[in-house]
C-alpha cells in the first residue's frame, strides 16, 4: 500500500510540473497548470497541450518603465571667475544657462582647476570659495560691486538689470538635445572654418567635425555621450559655435 501511494505521488507531481511549464509558456497561471496535471494526470497534460488560457487567466506583466527623455548635453567651458553667490531676487526669465550638474563648471580661484559651479569646496585643492547661485535659468554671483549674471553665449557677466543684445546675433550656447537623423549629411553648427554635424552612411552614423575643405577632422559615436563630446571638442577650437546657416 505504501509503495503504491508513493508511486502515485511521484506520478502526480511529475505530471503537475510538466503541465505547469506548458501552461505558463502559454501565458496561463502556473498554479492552474500544476493543478490540472496533478489531479488529472495524463488527461490534464493533454488538455494544457491543446487548450489556450482564457483572457481572464492570462498573466499580466507590469508595464515597462519609460526611459527618461534625454537631457541637453552641457558644455564644460569655464567662464570668468567672480566672487560670492548673490541674493535670490528678480523676476523669472527664460532659461539661458545649463542647470547644475556634471560638466557645468567654473574655475577654482586658487588652483585654477575646474569645479562645479554650485560647489563651494574644490575637489582638487580642497579650498573653499563661494558657490554660484542658479535661479531663473541663469547663473548669478556678486563681484563686490553688485549682482551679476552670466550671459553664456557671449561669456560675459552682465548687471542684474541688463539684458543680452539680441540684435548682435546669438551664438549657440551649448548643444540642443541629441539630433534625430533626417538626412545623410547635415551640418548643425559652424565656428570659423569648422562645421559640426552628422553623417549617415548605410548602417554607420557618426558625429563629425569638418574643416574648410570638408575633410573630417574628428569623428564621434552617434550617442548622447558622443554628441556631448563632439560639441565640447568643437567649442575647444577657439570660437563660439553658431547655428549653421548654409
Amino acid at each position: 500500500m505504501g509503495v503504491f501511494f508513493l508511486f502515485f505521488i511521484v506520478y502526480a507531481l511529475a505530471f503537475g510540473f510538466i503541465s505547469q511549464a506548458i501552461w505558463s509558456q502559454k501565458g496561463g497561471s502556473p498554479g492552474a497548470g500544476f493543478a490540472l496535471g496533478f489531479f488529472l494526470g495524463f488527461l490534464g497534460l493533454i488538455y494544457v497541450a491543446v487548450a489556450q488560457p482564457s483572457q481572464t487567466t492570462l498573466q499580466t506583466a507590469p508595464p515597462m518603465p519609460r526611459a527618461p527623455a534625454p537631457s541637453a548635453p552641457t558644455a564644460p567651458a569655464v567662464p570668468p571667475p567672480l566672487g560670492a553667490p548673490p541674493a535670490n531676487t528678480g523676476a523669472a526669465r527664460p532659461p539661458v544657462s545649463p542647470p547644475p550638474g556634471p560638466g557645468v563648471v567654473r574655475e577654482c580661484p586658487f588652483c585654477k582647476e575646474e569645479i562645479r559651479r554650485d560647489a563651494s569646496v574644490c575637489p582638487h585643492c580642497r579650498r573653499e570659495s563661494p558657490a554660484w547661485d542658479y535661479r531663473d535659468g541663469r547663473w548669478w554671483t556678486d563681484s563686490g560691486d553688485g549682482e551679476k549674471w552670466l550671459d553664456e553665449p557671449s561669456r560675459r557677466w552682465r548687471d542684474a538689470d541688463e539684458e543680452p543684445d539680441e540684435s548682435a546675433g546669438r551664438a549657440a550656447p551649448w548643444p540642443q538635445p541629441m539630433p534625430v537623423v533626417d538626412a545623410t549629411l547635415k551640418f548643425l553648427y559652424s565656428a570659423g572654418p569648422y562645421r559640426l554635424g552628422y553623417s549617415a552612411k548605410g548602417a554607420t552614423t557618426s558625429f563629425n567635425i569638418w574643416d574648410e575643405n570638408f575633410a573630417v577632422v574628428s569623428r564621434f559615436p552617434f550617442t548622447a555621450a558622443g554628441w556631448e563630446d563632439a560639441f565640447h571638442a568643437f567649442e575647444a577650437m577657439g570660437e563660439m559655435p553658431h547655428v549653421y546657416r548654409s
